[in-house]
């Protein structure tokens, strides 16, 4: 497993494996397996990359599998993955 601070080109990525898990896309029956609460788009990734190298993801032959969103307190805001 490659673990690093995701790079412009996978944010995309990143983001369809988020809303894979977004409680606004899953069926009722599996919430019970846990879901992601926080809606996040391309902007605010790019700039998290840009201004705090705040995006991290787990990669197995090449496809990401995990991420997390790292936010610092200069952000203004809480964030819990």
């Amino acid at each position: 497993m490659e673990i690093k601070v995701a790079q412009f080109d996978e944010i995309d990525t990143v983001l369809q494996l988020h809303a894979r898990y977004q409680i606004d896309s899953i069926a009722e029956e599996d919430k019970i397996d846990g879901f992601v609460t926080t809606s996040f788009i391309k902007d605010q990734s790019t700039k998290l990359i840009e201004e705090e190298n705040g995006l991290f993801i787990a990669k197995i032959t090449g496809r990401v599998v995990a991420y997390a969103w790292l936010l610092s307190g200069n952000s203004g805001r809480i964030c819990r993955i």
